[in-house]
């Protein structure tokens, strides 16, 4: 018996386990195989199962074979999570399908001190149906105008894209320069104030260098990984404090072994740029100490080799903040589930560049760390990300 000898339901339930790319030629073989690949409910459930796509609302289509041949297709390998590349900074970009379009989402940290605040959302992309044809906008600008643009795979790669905006008159202010950065400032600090009075000297740097990157940037898939029950803290994206730079984005991972947890930034700063490992921690040798050793940042460094067999062996020890710590967060815990030995990618002190250096972690939850630095005397604050969008 060959395939083509079997019933219209026998096929269209072998065709599930097809992709759209795959199907298409089927269409050539003979006219029942024509008949059954052409069946509407075939590419509904391609949309669905590849695309997360359930219905033809909005879209502008009358069958789900057009949206997939003419939509999905062609861009839907965008969604997922993007690092965009504006070095040294850098952006979270999230592709989603919603309301009849695939939309691109800036995802960025909140703005301090409201660390436990959701992640700020902002429309950059837009790719949609109007009059039949399909239209790949940029939304960037004073306006919020969306206006032409291309969004396309590098090469045939599908893991690199770049984004080229066709109107990058758009994305001027008529109310000048000095308009464009106080929307910058309300967007990075929610508030207006003189640059030379206020110390915004670092968010004004940024400025300038994202204003390059106004008429296009590069855009590198990435992978959040799944949090396990079987790690000291669970895996994902974290918000964290980098002091005079504000909240930054890093993704942490684990080893195949478990052993170490793996960190790269997603967003970046001058000292450490976006795409670049933020740290590394060896969970082998996990460290034990009592207050009274953690007085100043030398007294913890004598006492650092303190190490014990396992973390799970013992309870939770006590935690405190060196008197020379550089920190201005919130209080911290006074106890902490376990602390280990690695090292953090900080700006030199001496050397003036970026070097990984001796520090500790300081796990307090599943969803909560901090590191101690000996390079910089300071404490950088990690809380995870909850979105579910993500």
């Amino acid at each position: 018996m060959l395939i083509t000898d079997f019933p219209h339901e026998v096929l269209m339930y072998l065709f599930r386990f097809l992709s759209g790319p795959q199907l298409a030629p089927l269409r050539l073989v003979n006219k029942k195989m024509l008949d059954v690949v052409s069946q509407d409910a075939v590419w509904m459930d391609k949309c669905n199962r590849e695309y997360n796509v359930k219905s033809l609302t909005n879209w502008g289509f009358n069958s789900y074979y057009e949206l997939y041949t003419q939509v999905l297709h062609k861009f839907g390998f965008l969604i997922g999570i993007w690092r965009a590349v504006m070095s040294p900074y850098g952006s979270l970009i999230k592709f989603e399908p919603k309301d009849g379009k695939v939309l691109g989402l800036e995802l960025s940290a909140p703005c301090p001190p409201n660390i436990n605040s959701p992640l700020r959302r902002k429309l950059l992309f837009s790719i949609e149906v109007e009059d039949s044809e399909v239209k790949t906008l940029c939304h960037m600008g004073p306006n919020n105008i969306p206006h032409q643009c291309n969004i396309f795979a590098v090469e045939g790669d599908k893991s690199l894209v770049k984004f080229e905006c066709c109107v990058e008159a758009a994305h001027r202010n008529p109310g000048g320069m000095r308009r464009e950065f106080e929307q910058f400032l309300m967007d990075e600090s929610s508030e207006i104030t003189e640059i030379i009075f206020t110390g915004k000297i670092e968010l004004l740097q940024k400025f300038w260098v994202l204003k390059r990157f106004e008429s296009g940037f590069d855009m590198v898939r990435i992978h959040i990984p799944t949090a396990s029950p079987l790690t000291i803290l669970d895996a994902g994206m974290y918000k964290g404090d980098y002091n005079m730079f504000g909240y930054e984005l890093v993704l942490v991972s684990f080893s195949e072994d478990g052993d170490t947890i793996l960190a790269s930034k997603v967003t970046g700063d001058p000292h450490v740029s976006g795409g670049e490992k933020a740290f590394e921690i060896h969970l082998t040798a996990p460290i034990l100490l009592r207050e009274d050793q953690q007085t100043t940042m030398s007294v913890v460094q004598q006492h650092e080799w303190t190490v014990v067999q396992s973390y799970e062996e013992f309870p939770e020890q006590a935690f405190i903040i060196p008197q020379d710590c550089l920190y201005e967060g919130p209080n911290m815990p006074t106890t902490c589930s376990a602390r280990f030995h690695g090292k953090f990618q900080v700006l030199s002190l001496s050397q003036n560049t970026a070097d990984l250096f001796d520090c500790h972690l300081i796990v307090f939850n599943r969803k909560l760390f901090t590191i101690l630095t000996f390079e910089t005397k300071q404490l950088y604050c990690f809380h995870r990300v909850e979105e579910t969008s993500l």
